[in-house]
This record gives structure tokens, sequence and C-alpha cells, in this order.
């Protein structure tokens, strides 16, 4: 997925970032912004602030591909309604940010189509499959800086309700531009982290996650895939004194920072979005493991965007950045409660050295 990111060419590779993003409309979130995002960035606040809210909106906005809509993630939901929008927004989805200096928009409109009658444009541009498929129910819009996408339709979601028609931008050939890690099931590695973590291995990375594991599990000497007796392949440890078992023995804590690591690895060049980092995770590892963060991130080349609950998590971040503090941004979220919107606090660079007087225990 390419979306709308800041470019940086350092070794012929290129660098996606996000420089500043802002949520025009999503969820409950209007007019929210944040004016300066480094290359790892915390987003704290109180239950119900929009932490998670902001990091579905980034990767939406990254992507710029409305098929994501119905994705799991932003529905929270595995039967979403044929017009996504109407669990989003109240009217259209409009997000915004910042690449190389220049502000970009992205809007998302649903039309119904009766209501739209828009029979005669998709009757000229749907193929293949289309044409076998019954009426569509709707079509999904897309704008970028308010003209209307026109590359035809190149997408079709089939709901319970009826089919829905998209357009979207063109894909760059540029790899992901965006990772997001949800928590679903905190003691399940998934199978696409299977195939993520055969890349982590093949291009000889396998020990530095071992390393990292071992900041929580300092007895685990191998990890590899292996295959039950019903054919399902799944991600096993080698433990000291112990022999081989499933991951998922090690508990919650141990596969979310399994995860985390096998995420960064495959955000190289990009961004990882992650909800509430920390869960899970003894706080006596938080320096060790933010140590393993400035590293990766750096060697990498990963813009992070984690929401956390805990002052201690935050406050080993500050520390680890302490050299480079332009690196780190804090930004925390909270209620207007004259507004009843949500708004923002940035904190970077020299303010940071104040951060563990500001409160940010939002358990």
């Amino acid at each position: 997925m390419v979306g709308f990111l800041e470019d940086t060419i350092q070794t012929e590779k290129v660098m996606i970032r996000l420089s500043d993003f802002s949520v025009v409309r999503y969820r409950g979130i209007d007019g929210l912004s944040l004016p300066r995002m480094s290359r790892v960035n915390l987003i704290t606040g109180m239950n119900g602030s929009g932490k998670t809210a902001l990091i579905e909106a980034m990767w939406l906005f990254t992507g710029q591909d409305p098929g994501l809509l119905w994705n799991y993630h932003l529905q929270r939901s595995r039967n979403p309604p044929a017009n996504p929008l109407s669990t989003l927004t109240e009217d259209d989805l409009e997000l915004c940010g910042t690449k190389n200096g220049i502000n970009c928009r992205l809007k998302f409109r649903f039309e119904d189509v009766n209501g739209a009658s828009p029979n005669e444009q998709i009757s000229d541009t749907m193929q293949g499959d289309f044409r076998r498929l019954p009426p569509p129910v709707g079509i999904i819009r897309t704008y970028l800086d308010e003209q209307l996408v026109k590359d035809g339709f190149e997408g079709l979601q089939a709901t319970p309700f009826g089919s829905v028609l998209y357009e979207s931008p063109k894909m760059q050939p540029n790899g992901p531009s965006c990772i997001i890690e949800i928590m679903g099931n905190p003691h399940e590695i998934p199978d696409e982290h299977l195939k993520l973590y055969s890349d982590l291995v093949r291009e000889g990375h396998k020990q530095e996650l071992i390393n990292g594991i071992n900041l929580v599990m300092p007895d685990i000497q191998e990890v590899e895939i292996l295959t039950g007796k019903r054919g399902k392949s799944y991600l096993a440890v080698t433990i000291s004194g112990e022999g081989s078992r499933p991951f998922h023995d090690l508990g919650g804590g141990a596969v979310r920072l399994a995860r985390f690591l096998i995420g960064i690895f495959a955000s190289k060049d990009a961004i990882f979005l992650v909800d509430e980092l920390e869960n899970g995770i003894h706080y006596s590892a938080h320096r060790k493991i933010w140590d393993c963060v400035c590293q990766w991130m750096r060697q990498w080349n990963v813009q992070l965007v984690a929401t956390s609950h805990s002052a201690e998590f935050i406050d080993a971040a500050v520390d680890a950045f302490g050299d480079c503090p332009e690196d780190l941004s804090i930004h925390k979220l909270y209620r207007n409660q004259n507004t009843g919107q949500s708004e923002v606090a940035t904190f970077t660079g020299d303010a940071l050295t104040g951060a563990h007087n500001l409160g940010l225990e939002v358990r």
C-alpha cells in the first residue's frame, strides 16, 4: 500500500514517512491534528479519547485503498454493512497529511446506486466477473485533493446486503507503506506472521529476533516453524533444558513482543502502527525493549506509531531517546470538556525532558 507519505532517499531506498497527519472526519474524531510526527510516535490518553481510531485512520490514509473500509481492523467486526462508511462517519470520511511539504487530502464517499443513478458508468467500466454478479447496491467514490479518482472500478466488495463497487488510486510498486498490529488474540501468532517470520529468516535476521525475545524470555535458544500432526504450521521455540514447545505456550507478553519485532522487520522503509504495545510485558523489560526498538528503527528505516496506557513505558522511551529526543514525539489525546471533541498536546525534542511530570499515567 502506498499513501501520501514523506519519501526520503537514503542508499537508493525510499523511506516512507508521515510528517504530519489530520483527521477531518473519522469515527468520533473531527478536526484532530498531529502537527509534528517523529521517527517514533507514542499516542497516549484516557479510554475513549481516540487513540485506536487515530492509528486506524493513519492505516486507511496511507493505503488509499477503499477496499480497506471493510477490513475488520477498521470495522471492528467480521460482518460489516454494505456501506462501511455508515459505521465510521456520518458524512464523507476525510483525512489529510503531508508528503514532501505538500498537504494532501483523501476523501471517501458512499453513493447509493439507485439514488445516484450511475448505471451508465458502471456498464461502461465493469469487466469480467463483475457482469455475472447481482447489480451493485452502492459505489465508494475516492477523492484525492478534491478530485474524483477516475481509474475505473478496480474492486468489488460482496456483502450480505449486496455488492459494492469502488474506485481507487493506482498503487505504486514500492512495497508496503504501512502495517498495522492490533491484537485480536494476544496468545496467537497468525499465519500471516509466519510468512513474515520466514522472510526475516531468509534475509538472515533470525538471531536478532531471538535476541529481542530474550529480553523477556532469556532462556529461548531457537525459534522455528514446525508442522503439527494435522498439517498446520506454527511457530515453536526451544527453551534451554526443556526442548521444543509452541510459542503461544509462553504467554501473551512473549507473543506480543515476537509479533512486534516481526512487524518492525516487515515494515522496513515504511510505517508500523501498533495498538497498546506494552500490554502483557513486565515493566522491568521496558527500557531494554526501547533500546532494541531504537536500534531496529534506525537499522530498517521504520517510522513507529504506537498507543500506550503506561507511564512506565513512556518514561522508558523518553530515557532511551535521551541522546536523540528529536526522534521521539509523545501525543497526548484528551476530550475538550467544552466542545466534546478530541484534541492533542504534542511533546518532542527539548519538551520531552519534562515528560516525566506531564501526568501521562492514563490507566
